[in-house]
């Protein structure tokens, strides 16, 4: 188990037991999230049952960033996060959402191997919390663009074509909606708009 690797694998010194610790948690997320993504794959089409609680959208996109940094190093992606300096909340299933965000995340920098930049927004608006997770790769045809939601379509050659899909599904649950823009080589955004909590409630 992760436990026992962290047991008897952790380094000696400080800094690289830190460092050892912080990826081990976040395979600890990302098992996690594949957990709750198999079982939305299963469920699909059914009546979520999600665990509601008040959620800051801040938090999630900071776990989605960490989670991602590792590939984003590898393929030489910068990274730039944009958000508010105060608690951005909406009442959600905090896995689901953070789900919902881990594939837009990995979805952009899939479509940057070779180097780019992801820009990761939040924003209030209208009542609403906006969250834009931007990339500088290949784009999206238009033609593709109008399936990209849609169960089993995908512009790669590999994978099954649902995790936009569900990250969809997702959205819709929490009564919220999602959008995407691209043009062909100069990239994509996906937008995610959902409920924002009143400052009453």
């Amino acid at each position: 188990s992760i436990d026992h690797v962290s047991t008897r694998y952790a380094p000696d010194d400080d800094a690289r037991r830190k460092q050892f610790t912080r990826i081990l948690s976040s395979i600890k997320d990302e098992i996690a999230r594949l957990k709750h993504l198999v079982s939305d794959l299963l469920n699909y089409g059914r009546p979520a049952q999600l665990a509601l609680q008040r959620v800051d959208v801040r938090e999630l996109l900071d776990e989605t960033i960490t989670l991602v940094r590792p590939q984003a190093d590898d393929q030489g992606v910068e990274i730039t996060l944009d958000q508010e300096e105060t608690a951005v909340e909406v009442r959600g299933d905090r896995e689901r959402l953070k789900s919902c965000l881990s594939n837009i995340a990995i979805n952009a920098l899939q479509a940057m191997p070779s180097g780019g930049r992801l820009i990761a927004q939040i924003h209030r608006s209208d009542g609403l919390v906006e969250i834009s997770i931007s990339d500088t790769g290949e784009g999206i045809g238009e033609e593709a663009l109008g399936k990209i939601f849609e169960p089993y379509f995908s512009t790669k050659k590999s994978g099954f074509g649902l995790g936009l899909a569900v990250t969809k599904k997702i959205v819709d649950d929490h009564k919220g909606s999602i959008d995407v823009r691209s043009e062909i080589d100069r990239g994509t955004v996906f937008t995610v708009r959902l409920p924002a909590i009143k400052d009453e409630e």
